[in-house]
């Protein structure tokens, strides 16, 4: 079970990127980089509200470790990035590509 991790990245640094990101183009797809909570799954155990976990029976016992990763795919298929693009109506040059995707992993996929 995976949750966003809260220690990441801060609100401020995330919105003042996104709003220099989107350009005012409110089809602009941001992809997350955010990091992950992850929790052993156990008898009692629930997510607590969009971000935490809670167990009934005990005190979940949280860990925080910079050199763990999780993997998660933003696209499963190559339709979904496609898709994204053509929602947000970049033509196959560099600068409209810039305008849509933020990461240059995403871009150079284009």
């Amino acid at each position: 079970m995976f949750k966003r991790n809260y220690d990441h990245l801060p609100k401020d640094t995330y919105f003042g990127m996104y709003k220099e990101a989107t350009r005012g183009n409110p089809n602009y797809f941001l992809t997350y980089g955010n990091g992950k909570s992850a929790a052993r799954i156990q008898d009692h155990l629930r997510p607590n509200g969009a971000h935490r976990w809670h167990n009934y029976m005990k005190t979940p016992k949280e860990i925080k470790l910079e050199e763990a990763v999780i993997l998660h795919y933003t696209y499963a298929k190559f339709s979904d990035l496609t898709s994204r693009r053509d929602r947000c109506g970049c033509k196959p040059t560099k600068e409209d590509v810039k305008r849509c995707f933020m990461l240059d992993f995403d871009r150079s996929k284009m």
